[in-house]
């Protein structure tokens, strides 16, 4: 099981304590990994992609979504899907300014983390 949220993570591998509102779904959750011997480790969003994508319609829509094929996703998950089976990375970038000369010209650092 891969999860983009340290805080899901750190909660269902016991690591912090689970806050009293969720403790019943918690112990629903740990019960069946246990009985599927799952593992739980952290993935970065862009990694996630397609997940988190189905998500957001869902979350939008306000209603249950079924696809049973891929012809049935919607456009901007086939295309998540696409660069993903012809293994295009998701590249993660960040700007940072790079020292007091540079934030006069507005020159930043970009960092690429695969």
């Amino acid at each position: 099981l891969e999860t983009d949220s340290l805080v899901l993570l750190k909660i269902l591998t016991r690591v912090w304590e689970v806050p009293w509102n969720i403790i019943g779904i918690t112990e629903d959750i740990w019960g069946l990994a246990e009985m599927v011997q799952v593992q739980i480790q952290h993935i970065y969003r862009e990694g996630n992609r397609l997940a988190n994508c189905i998500a957001n319609l869902a979350f939008d829509n306000q209603s249950r979504l079924v696809y049973n094929s891929f012809s049935e996703l919607p456009s901007q998950a086939k295309r998540i899907l696409n660069l993903d089976k012809n293994q295009y990375p998701n590249l993660r970038i960040k700007t940072k300014q790079i020292g007091k000369a540079a934030e006069e010209y507005g020159r930043t650092a970009v960092a690429i983390t695969p």
